[in-house]
């Protein structure tokens, strides 16, 4: 199962690494350009401790096999939209606006 996180508010900030970008087109011909996360320590550090992510930017983290994959939001600063495709790269399940979870001991 892949998972793309993306963020609906449109802030600004630099990219650190602009080759590890991948378009991905949603339904209706939106386009995001994703950072891809391959790496188990890539996915699990995600957006932790980022204060914004620029427009029609997000994270795609690809897993090896199809399963159910949750993420959780500890030291995100910023409410996110979850999307979670099956192999077929359809779109399963939305989690919109999932919000940030500063609290020290989630």
């Amino acid at each position: 199962m892949l998972a793309l996180i993306a963020m609906l508010a449109a802030c600004q900030r630099k990219e650190a690494d602009l080759t590890n970008l991948r378009v991905v087109t949603l339904p209706g011909g939106h386009q995001i350009y994703a950072e891809v996360m391959l790496r188990r320590e890539d996915m699990a550090r995600g957006m932790m401790f980022r204060t914004s992510l620029a427009e029609n930017r997000g994270l795609l983290f690809l897993h090896g096999r199809p399963g159910r994959y949750p993420y959780w939001m500890h030291n995100v600063q910023v409410p996110l939209d979850i999307i979670w495709m099956d192999k077929e790269h359809r779109i399963v399940e939305i989690s919109a606006r999932t919000p940030a979870c500063l609290e020290s001991d989630p």
